[in-house]
């Protein structure tokens, strides 16, 4: 299947990008790969020591954090005393979003700034009426998370027409594109095609040269496509005899999942994994597996950490593996963005930062609401300290 840039920027007017599948998504499309799930397996052009190399890299995903990424100083950080940011999350009843929210207001109340928060409840009028708020009482800046800038792209500009520093988290700049001073984007696409490649490693790791996997891979948006294509090359590149069948899916008919995801098992008899690239998308799947009578022969692999996928891990039921996010960590480095923004910096993208919590280490951590809007599911807490360090503060 060809990567359909055009349906992606179409989908991206839908406001999902990037993490953004955490709402609802749908399967909308077709399959795709030169070996399939009803062919493919059987160890053949699959070396040993590839396995172990990914086993290896499974192992050492699976500790705990505690070297985090360095953060380079702000050359010219802003004193944000007194001023007002907004933070704008596409849905904060989403997880992730929300986890990441609020390390992006720890971050900002530690420099001093007045932080408020608006829901975009997924949404293109609410998003719309966020910014026209920032714009009309003249916010110093403005975070919105994972809202692609097609959905709003006359409120992104004119707030930043209006003075506002708009930091465009979780989408990717049009190429040949143009957009206002003020205006700039902290990209996550570099971060999810390497969680893509963790699913693919955790995938042969655990079944070796008998892997036969469905992957469901985005069109939301140039970086969600990316990252299944960056998922499918590790893939074949690892277990190049393994079976492995595409299936491309946008936000637009989340109705479609289960009976899509059905067909396609029907179709792949031998499948023993289907992997996705956000734990939301779980239920769905896990109805499509059900109805195809699959419950007891394949597992989930994910990614996003949420707590019902680790109790699905805990339990036995369903998945296998979980790619973890640090959601406070990703707040505080969409803070280091801005702040690159405010200083007159290049924003540097998100560096990925994840634990693969799996069945080795699930019954170590603490599984609980709480629980997941703190570092304790992952080590310890030091990236904090060095992001501050960073902006010239103690």
């Amino acid at each position: 299947m060809s990567k359909p840039v055009q349906r992606a920027r179409r989908a991206r007017l839908l406001g999902t990008a990037a993490v953004v599948s955490v709402a609802a998504i749908a399967l909308a499309a077709c399959g795709s790969g030169s070996s399939d799930s009803a062919t493919g397996g059987g160890g053949a052009g699959v070396s040993d020591s590839a396995i172990q190399q990914a086993k290896d890299t499974i192992a050492q995903l699976e500790k705990p954090i505690t070297n985090w990424p360095a953060v380079a100083p702000v050359t010219k950080p802003v004193d944000f005393t007194g001023k007002t940011v907004m933070v704008i999350p596409l849905g904060d009843t989403i997880p992730v979003m929300h986890g990441m929210a609020l390390g992006a207001k720890q971050a900002l109340e530690h420099q001093g700034a007045t932080v408020t928060m608006c829901d975009g409840k997924i949404n293109p009028t609410q998003v719309a009426s966020c910014l026209q708020q920032a714009a009309s009482q003249k916010d110093f800046a403005v975070i919105s998370m994972f809202v692609a800038y097609p959905m709003d792209g006359t409120g992104f500009d004119a707030a930043a027409k209006a003075g506002v520093k708009v930091l465009i988290a979780g989408d990717t700049p049009e190429k040949g594109k143009t957009y206002p001073a003020g205006i700039d984007f902290f990209s996550f696409g570099t971060s999810l095609q390497t969680l893509s490649q963790h699913e693919a490693d955790a995938a042969i790791a655990e079944k070796g040269k008998d892997t036969n996997v469905i992957w469901l891979g985005q069109t939301d948006s140039a970086d969600t496509i990316a990252q299944a294509d960056a998922g499918e090359k590790r893939f074949k590149e690892v277990c190049p005899s393994c079976g492995f069948q595409l299936a491309r899916y946008s936000t637009a008919n989340s109705d479609k999942v289960p009976s899509t995801l059905s067909s396609l098992l029907v179709r792949n008899p031998k499948t023993n994994v289907v992997v996705l690239p956000v734990d939301t998308l779980a239920p769905q799947a896990l109805q499509g597996i059900q109805s195809a009578g699959y419950a007891q022969k394949v597992t989930i692999i994910s990614t996003g950490g949420d707590l019902s996928g680790l109790q699905r891990i805990a339990s036995g039921t369903g998945q296998s593996h979980d790619f973890a996010a640090p959601v406070l960590y990703n707040g505080y480095a969409m803070v280091n963005g801005l702040m690159q923004l405010a200083g007159g910096q290049k924003v540097d993208p998100l560096v990925n930062v994840t634990r693969d919590i799996s069945k080795n280490n699930v019954k170590n951590i603490k599984l609980s609401e709480d629980e997941y809007f703190t570092n304790h599911w992952f080590g310890d807490d030091s990236f904090e300290q060095a992001f501050y360090t960073a902006w010239g503060s103690k």
